[in-house]
This record gives C-alpha cells, structure tokens and sequence, in this order.
C-alpha cells in the first residue's frame, strides 16, 4: 500500500466510513485541517485501490475503480489547478449554495454531473495504483503559501463558480469523503 503524505495515519475500516464518528471534519476553517483531512482520506484510497473491482447498481451506476480514478481525476485537476497559483482568464461570479455545501462537508448524492475531464475510464487496478502515486507527489507539491490570501479566485468550478485556494482545498476533502461514503456502500 502506498502512503500518501508520509503520515502515520490508521485507515478508517470501509464499513465505518459512515460512523458519525468519522464525521467530525465537517467544519474545519483551518487549511492545515483540511490538507491534513485529505491526507488521510488519500491514503484511504490508496488502501482502497488494492481491493478487487465491485459494482452495485442500488448504490451507483460507477463500480468501486471508477469512484476512486473519479476522485484521482478530480484531485489531479484541483492539485493541477492550485500549482499553477494564478486567476482563470475569466472568474465566473461564485454560487452561494456551493459555498454552504463546500462549508457543511456535505454534497446530496446523483443531484450533480461529472465534468468530462473527471468522468472515469475504467481504469485497471496498477493504472490506479499508478495514477494515485501521480496524484499524491502532486499534492504533496502544493505550494502552501497561496492559502494566505483569502478572497483571491484561483479557479472556476463548474456549478460552484470561482474559488479560492482554500475553499478548493476544503472542496477536495468533501468531494472525496463522499465518494468514500458511496465507496462503503458499494463494499456493504
């Protein structure tokens, strides 16, 4: 298994992904708290990359390997999005409700659309393993000095409208918190 951050971090089991317990994140102002969340859940998926493929149509219409090289595509494009440190050519205007959902750690499941550049190919188990090497070597090379400037729009979501390295950071750790819930009742 690879370690995503060098950190010494006990992976959650998947069937107690859902525990309240585990859901104590859900409001973290800090982006030290929020990198250190995503760290842990990274190495949740890595863990989860050594499982066999299973699929559940009651649960989703992606079988595990796709929600995890979901969540890889998504963090490689945020990580990709957050080295660059710069404005889009054009900031859309920011929507309030993704701002509360990016703040309550909470997305409703099968209300939102994958963009094509995060929709899974199906990836076989070494491309997952490869992909989420790439994709922790990325965020590991973050540079975490843009998190100082609060309202500065780094990147445009697609239904959330322009975001600031922060709020892409928080945004990371809700994303993959909640394809590691569907991830645990796919297992289930």
């Amino acid at each position: 298994m690879q370690d995503c951050f060098d950190t010494d971090i006990l992976l959650v089991p998947p069937e107690k992904f859902s525990d309240s317990e585990n859901m104590n994140f859900c409001y973290t102002p800090s982006v030290g708290k929020s990198l250190t969340k995503l760290d842990e859940l990274m190495n949740q998926v890595s863990a989860l990359v050594e499982h066999n493929d299973h699929k559940c149509e009651g649960v989703s219409d992606w079988s595990l390997y796709q929600q995890l090289e979901h969540i890889l595509l998504a963090n490689r494009g945020i990580a990709t999005l957050l080295s660059k440190n710069a404005p889009p050519e054009k900031v859309k205007k920011s929507r309030i409700i993704g701002k509360i959902l990016i703040l309550l750690g909470f997305f409703p499941r099968g209300v939102a659309k994958a963009p094509k550049s995060a929709i899974p190919e199906s990836l076989t188990q070494e491309s997952l393993r490869h992909m989420c090497g790439e994709v922790c070597d990325q965020l590991r090379q973050i540079d975490r000095d843009q998190f100082t400037e609060p309202k500065r729009i780094i990147g445009n979501h697609p239904m959330f409208g322009g975001l600031t390295a922060s709020e892409w950071a928080r945004f990371m750790v809700v994303h993959t918190h909640h394809h590691l819930k569907i991830i645990a009742d796919i297992l289930r």
